[in-house]
C-alpha cells in the first residue's frame, strides 16, 4: 500500500549505527531510510543505500543545534554527494510561518536543499497547516513530514479523536492543494502519553490508523511514504509485517 522504511533510531542499542540501519533495510526489502545527524557523518555502504528509494538526512531539533554544526554546508554537501539526496528533515519551531522557521528554510534552500517540515511545536490544531500556506506563498522548497503519533499526543488532552481527525483531512488536503510531498512518521502506543515503555507495533494501539490511511487513500496526495521511528526492531519488524499485510 505504502512504500515503508525506518529511522537510524531502530539502532539505538548500537549507537544509531547507519550501517546496521542500512543492512536492516536491504535484509527486509525496505525502500526508505532516515538517518540522524552525527558528527562527523558516518557516510558508508553507499551502493546498498542507493538501492533505496529514497534517504532522509534528520537534522537536530532547533535551530541553535543546526548553526551550531561545524562545516555543515560541506558535511551536507558530502551527504548530498555520497548518497545522491538533497532531503534534509527539520523540527518545526512555531505557527503560522515563524521567523526561525522561516531563516533555517531559507538558508537550507541556498544550499539546494529540499526541506522535510516535520510538525514538532504546534500550539494550535491547524497551526502546522497554516505553516504549509506561508512557505507554500515565499515559494519555499519544502515536503511534509507528518508525524502522526506526536500530533495525537500534542493535541489528545484539548480535542476529540473526531476533531484530530479533522485536521489531519484539512492536511492532507492541503498537500494536494499545494502539490506537496508528503511522508508520514509512525508509532504506535497504548496510549497517548509520550512514553516509550506504551508503544507497540501499529495497528495494536490506540492511534487510528486505518482511519487516516483511508482519508490519506481517498484525497489523492503524493505520499512517499511511512517511515517507522521505534528504537528497537523487534517493534519494527512486528509494524512492517502488519502493514505489509494491511
Amino acid at each position: 500500500m505504502f512504500n515503508l522504511g525506518v529511522a537510524v533510531s531502530i539502532a539505538k542499542k548500537p549507537l544509531y549505527s547507519w550501517e546496521y540501519t542500512i543492512d536492516f533495510c536491504t535484509t527486509n526489502r525496505l525502500s526508505l531510510i532516515q538517518f540522524y545527524w552525527q558528527y562527523p557523518l558516518p557516510l558508508i555502504k553507499r551502493s546498498e543505500a542507493l538501492r533505496l528509494q529514497n534517504r532522509y538526512l534528520h537534522l537536530p531539533g532547533n535551530l541553535k543545534m543546526i548553526e551550531s554544526l561545524p562545516d555543515f554546508s560541506l558535511a551536507y554537501r558530502g551527504f548530498n554527494k555520497y548518497y545522491e539526496s538533497n532531503k534534509l528533515i527539520i523540527h518545526q519551531q512555531g505557527d503560522g510561518g515563524s521567523v526561525h522557521d522561516d531563516s533555517l528554510i531559507r538558508q537550507l534552500n541556498t544550499l539546494n536543499c529540499l526541506v522535510g517540515f516535520e510538525n514538532h511545536h504546534s500550539e494550535s490544531l491547524n497551526g502546522y497547516t497554516s505553516s504549509l500556506y506561508a512557505w507554500h506563498q515565499k515559494q519555499y522548497r519544502i515536503f511534509v513530514v507528518f508525524d502522526v503519533h506526536k500530533f495525537f499526543n500534542r493535541f489528545y488532552r484539548k480535542y476529540s479523536v473526531k476533531e484530530i481527525l479533522q485536521a489531519i483531512r484539512r492536511l492532507f488536503l492541503c498537500c494536494r492543494e499545494l502539490n506537496l510531498t508528503l511522508l508520514l512518521h509512525i508509532i504506535d502506543s497504548k496510549s497517548f502519553q509520550a512514553n516509550e515503555a506504551q508503544w507497540c507495533p501499529v495497528f495494536e494501539g490506540i492511534v487510528p490508523y486505518e482511519e487516516i490511511f483511508d482519508i490519506l487513500l481517498n484525497k489523492p496526495v503524493n505520499c512517499e511514504g511511512l517511515i517507522l521511528e521505534y528504537q528497537d526492531e523487534i517493534l519494527a519488524l512486528e509494524s512492517i509485517n502488519r502493514l505489509q499485510k494491511d
